[in-house]
């Protein structure tokens, strides 16, 4: 129990950012790609990464690839924005403001979305959507997220489209 009410930031790009990614398309999606060097079975595999950004240009949207390419490399589709290992926190908010959404499986920038304001989709294991849903979420900031298993955070990418259809119908 707290003895006051608890007061959580909300980040907002700032102009030296918005400047800096200024080419950013209001038609873009950030895909928040993340590979852990341990416990992998948390990783999602390339193909689906490149799946999800073939369905995401069949859509007219430009998907923004983050994260550091180390851990999860792919060849990236024709209509990408490349950003592998280029984003800074002060990046990510900003390239989040300026996109119509983003995606990606449980990790700190998707966190990040919440706590600036991007609608975002998400997807984990079963212990994490009330968190998505409201404790990580204290702005109520527009979010899906699909439970993937109870430890695991594989799912199928036709799951991933079936979840950016529905929320592209309520964005």
């Amino acid at each position: 129990v707290y003895a006051e009410p608890r007061k959580f930031i909300k980040y907002v790009a700032t102009q030296k950012f918005l400047d800096k990614w200024e080419t950013i398309p209001s038609n873009s999606v950030v895909l928040c790609v993340r590979g852990r060097k341990f416990g992998d079975q948390k990783n999602w595999n390339s193909t689906n990464w490149v799946s999800l950004c073939n369905y995401l240009l069949s859509l007219n949207l430009v998907p923004v690839i983050t994260g550091l390419k180390e851990l999860i490399q792919f060849d990236i589709p024709k209509g990408c924005v490349n950003l592998w290992d280029q984003t800074s926190i002060g990046d990510l908010i900003a390239i989040m403001q300026k996109s119509k959404f983003t995606i990606g499986q449980s990790t700190g920038p998707v966190h990040l979305a919440a706590l600036c304001g991007a609608p975002h989709i998400s997807w984990g294991s079963r212990r994490l959507r009330e968190r998505y849903l409201d404790t990580w979420n204290p702005h109520k900031t527009m979010v899906e997220y699909h439970v993937c298993g109870k430890y695991d955070f594989n799912c199928s990418f036709e799951d991933i489209r079936s979840l950016i259809d529905n929320f592209l119908q309520k964005l």
